[in-house]
């Protein structure tokens, strides 16, 4: 009985209007005793300041969602593109900024670490033919450009 055991504990309290939430956490110096952590909450009536206070009223920090960047997408082909005849694919890149997937002709493509993208598509045997791309950003919204392809006629 005549032995200390030190123990050290760190704490804090967030008060939210009516709501104090509290945690600390206990080190014990002795290794068979556990660690400790202590949750409460308590609810309370928050006091209204007086009237003769010349304290300004604190004020209040709202929590917003950042804006979330717009999606784009830069193409490394003209709007148009003229292929050989016979010509069965074509490799496709390009970059993307702030965009969580990319479709092209809704196959998924693949984007690199640095927001670069290329895959080789089969090119159907029509005379005029178009592929869609479609990159969907972090924010929900899409970015969508039109690539039309014309075999040669020669």
């Amino acid at each position: 009985l005549n032995t200390t055991i030190s123990r050290k504990a760190i704490g804090l309290n967030l008060k939210l209007k009516g709501l104090k939430l509290s945690y600390a956490f206990e080190k014990s110096s002795v290794p068979i005793f556990d660690n400790m952590h202590y949750f409460s909450f308590s609810l309370f009536r928050p006091s209204k300041p007086s009237k003769k206070s010349n304290t300004p009223p604190k004020k209040t920090i709202q929590h917003t969602q950042p804006i979330q960047p717009t999606p784009s997408m830069t193409i490394n082909l003209k709007n148009t593109v003229t292929i050989q005849k016979n010509q069965t694919k074509k490799g496709m890149s390009g970059k993307v900024t702030h965009v969580k997937q990319l479709f092209i002709n809704d196959t998924k493509v693949f984007i690199r670490p640095d927001n670069k993208f290329y895959i080789v598509m089969p090119l159907p045997q029509k005379e005029t033919f178009k592929f869609k791309f479609k990159a969907i950003g972090h924010n929900g919204k899409e970015v969508i450009q039109t690539i039309t392809f014309s075999r040669k006629s020669h």
